[in-house]
């Protein structure tokens, strides 16, 4: 599971779907340790007890034969024996009808105890020995074999006795503790809920580590260095996990350093064109007093030259009334020739 491919919400999402899932199954937990403790307690309720207190009645039942077996004994008044014999006719009856109803209970339920089905099978058998045997000293008792009677009770008759009312003291609780259920059901619930507290904390853990990975320091100081950055301060130093190249305050401290990069380079390439600015006007100073001069002495040439015009116009001017004089002094001598 690698949180750092995931982004900050698939992480939160992953998260906080675990942590549903981690309730739901403590919830399913509790439900199914409700249910069970439920189950058994109906199945104490409705079988256990009811299987108990058949135990009980055969217990019971035996105990009043045996009780009348020996009161028939004892007995002297005709009466009192016939009232006797009755009894343990009686006793004998209901014993039998209570061991079928017990076998038939065992029988018929498919989550019988095995402890419960062993006792009710050495009950049977028991019973099957004992039964004989009190009958067999009631016929005794009445016959007025009292002497054999008695033999027969503490020979045979009280030692099967006492190894039934052993055996039918073992009948289980069907599952069911002191707590009905509760004590399983805690812990069950107390191991389930420190599960899904050891597996939230752990991935509360991982994704806070990734996070805090990402981000390489705590999400404030990131916005404080981003605040100074865009207000133009560059100089708010930023700490680094070592090896850290690839979270986000490692970024912004490349930022950081490729702004430094560009404001330098910018300053120096504006000193270097205030450098030529300044050289330029210079220049322009320069060439404008040299053209200033150019222009000058171009006034003077242009001076000299309307004087030369002005100069070479007399000329022409004499040289008109030179030839103007000398076409007049021919004009004059050829006439005196023609006089001669």
């Amino acid at each position: 599971m690698n949180l750092k491919n995931r982004t900050v919400k698939g992480q939160l999402t992953f998260a906080f779907g675990a942590l549903v899932a981690l309730v739901l199954v403590v919830a399913l937990v509790a439900i199914h340790a409700l249910d069970d403790a439920h189950d058994k307690f109906t199945n104490y309720n409705e079988v256990v007890v009811k299987q108990n207190k058949l135990v009980d009645e055969v217990r019971a039942a035996i105990s009043a034969r045996a009780i009348a077996a020996r009161n028939l004994v004892l007995a002297t008044e005709p009466a009192d024996r016939e009232l006797e014999r009755l009894e343990i006719v009686k006793s004998h009856q209901a014993t039998q009808d209570s061991m079928a109803r017990l076998n038939e209970a065992i029988k018929s339920n498919p989550h019988a105890d095995p402890a419960d089905v062993r006792m009710v099978a050495e009950m049977t058998r028991i019973e099957t020995l004992y039964g004989p045997i009190a009958l067999d000293i009631t016929r005794l008792a009445v016959e007025g074999k009292n002497e054999e009677a008695i033999a027969e009770i503490n020979a045979k008759c009280r030692p099967l006795l006492a190894q039934l009312v052993k055996v039918s003291g073992t009948a289980s609780k069907g599952g069911l503790d002191e707590g009905g259920g509760y004590i399983q059901a805690r812990r069950l619930l107390m191991l389930a809920s420190a599960l899904a507290i050891a597996a939230a904390l752990g991935m509360g853990w991982l994704i806070t580590r990734s996070l805090v990975g990402a981000l390489g320091g705590e999400p404030r100081v990131a916005a404080e260095v981003a605040r100074s950055v865009a207000q133009g301060d560059l100089s708010m130093p930023i700490a680094l996990a070592t090896g850290d190249s690839t979270s986000l305050m490692a970024q912004l401290k490349r930022m950081q350093g490729s702004l430094v990069a560009v404001v330098t380079t910018v300053r120096e390439g504006s000193e270097s064109v205030a450098t030529a600015s300044a050289e330029i006007s210079q220049g322009n100073h320069d060439l404008s007093s040299r053209t200033e001069s150019q222009a000058s002495a171009l006034e003077q040439t242009a001076a000299s030259m309307e004087q030369l015009s002005s100069t070479v116009q007399q000329n022409a001017d004499n040289a008109r009334q030179a030839s103007q004089l000398a076409n007049s002094a021919s004009t004059v001598a050829v006439q005196g020739g023609e006089v001669r």
